[in-house]
């Protein structure tokens, strides 16, 4: 099987539910920019959250499942990944408008992320929330080379990346998002 993270990830419908949910609280958010989301989005957003990493299946298992930290030449072929999923889903006609906003889900407000280094305004309303939810479900989910965070832990590293990696408006989505959760028993 190919990454197992992914395939959890995609298994577990985090990717689609999770963003799906920040669209729809974006949607009904009266600080989100009138431009950012229309009824059709927030379906959209849920998709592309589903096949953001499908780029992955250009990328070695030994890379993706490796236990330590990578080297600096393997996290150049990982930051590859986006690239990879806007080429295959470019290709198939009915994935094709989600192309954009899933490749840009490494892009930061500040112009550092991967793999175009847009920023600003410049990035896909979609993959700003997109951005948000695929960080948060990285930090809280077991991965092989580290446990994982708690939610409040993940919200606070990602807090004090607000306006640098996150939009404001969906990082608030995700924290209410969270905050609305019930506990587990």
């Amino acid at each position: 099987m190919r990454d197992g993270i992914t395939y959890l990830f995609a298994d577990r419908g985090l990717a689609l539910v999770m963003a799906a949910a920040f669209a729809s609280l974006l949607f009904m958010t009266a600080s989100a920019p009138a431009e950012v989301f229309f009824a059709k989005d927030v379906l959209h957003t849920g998709d592309a959250g589903l096949l953001h990493d499908i780029g992955k299946l250009g990328v070695s298992n030994a890379i993706l499942d490796k236990p330590g930290r990578l080297t600096e030449a393997e996290y150049e072929v990982i930051k590859e990944h986006p690239r990879n999923t806007e080429e295959i889903l470019l290709r198939v006609p009915i994935f094709s408008g989600l192309a954009v906003p899933a490749a840009a889900h490494h892009e930061r407000v500040d112009g550092r992320g991967y793999h175009r280094g847009i920023a600003g305004d410049a990035i896909p309303a979609m993959s700003r929330v997109l951005a948000c939810a695929d960080v948060f479900d990285a930090l809280t989910a077991k991965r092989p080379y580290r446990d994982p965070m708690s939610t409040d832990d993940a919200l606070a590293l990602m807090g004090r990346d607000v306006g640098a990696a996150f939009f404001p408006e969906p990082f608030a989505a995700l924290c209410a998002h969270v905050d609305a959760q019930p506990l587990a028993a």
